[in-house]
This record gives structure tokens, sequence and C-alpha cells, in this order.
């Protein structure tokens, strides 16, 4: 769990003028444990299993959270968005895909990093963000 992302996110989130709310509270706490980003089905489904939370909560803890830069929504090319939590540290992971079974595999790579960097450098660019998916197939559906 990133306790400090949890932490922090709360704070940010009362400095912008909002009270406590159970669902953003259990939603903060759910993306403090996960790795990689989570649709908001699936944000939904894995809250319920803890208690009942509306659709509508859920939506509305995504927007807050996402208008103050706390999670960041990642495109993974099939029309469905997914969040993660932001990263502070100025760590950063890419993505995965498998295009049979949908598994979602984050991962890192200093290499592909300075190869980024070094291209944008050549070309004069100077680079803010970027967000690499790699599409295939997993080891369990190869």
């Amino acid at each position: 769990m990133d306790r400090h992302w949890s932490e922090e996110a709360r704070a940010i989130v009362r400095r912008a003028g909002h009270n406590r709310g159970a669902a953003r509270d259990a939603l903060i706490e759910l993306l403090s444990d996960q790795d990689c980003a989570l649709s908001v089905a699936e944000i939904e489904t894995r809250l319920g299993a803890q208690r009942p939370v509306a659709r509508a909560s859920v939506y509305r803890a995504v927007e807050l959270l996402h208008s103050l830069h706390l999670i960041t929504r990642v495109d993974i090319g099939d029309g469905v968005a997914r969040y993660e939590r932001a990263a502070y540290d100025h760590s950063h992971h890419h993505h995965l895909v498998c295009d049979s079974c949908g598994v979602l595999i984050p991962f890192e790579d200093p290499g592909l990093e300075q190869a980024i960097d070094r291209v944008g450098a050549q070309l004069g660019f100077a680079t803010t963000e970027h967000e690499v998916t790699l599409h295939g197939t997993c080891v369990r559906c190869n």
C-alpha cells in the first residue's frame, strides 16, 4: 500500500474544500493498493465487495481525483478509460496489454526512458510526459 499517496490525496482533497466521503475514501484506499490502472467498472466491483457503493458515487470520486491530478487516465486503445494513482515521486511505468484476455501488466524500463529522452533531444523537443502501451499476447494466452 502506498500510504504516502493516500495521505497526500486526502490532504489535497481537504485543501480543495471537500469534506470526507466514504466512497472517495474507499477509492483512495483501493487505488493506493494497486500496481496498475483499473476501469470504473473494476473499481465499482472491488469497492462493492467491501460494501455497496453507488455507481454515481464512484464516478464523482473518480472525476474529483482526476481533476485534482491525483489519478491519471490510462488509455490502452480499447475505448475503456482506466485510472491509476499519479506518481508524485516521478516514478513512471508503462503497460503491456494482452489482446486475448485483456490483462494489463505494468513495466518499467530505464533504457526505454533514456531512448525517449534521447529522441526528444535529437529533435529539439521538450517532452513533458509520455505513455507507452505494448499490445500482444500474455504467457497464459500464448
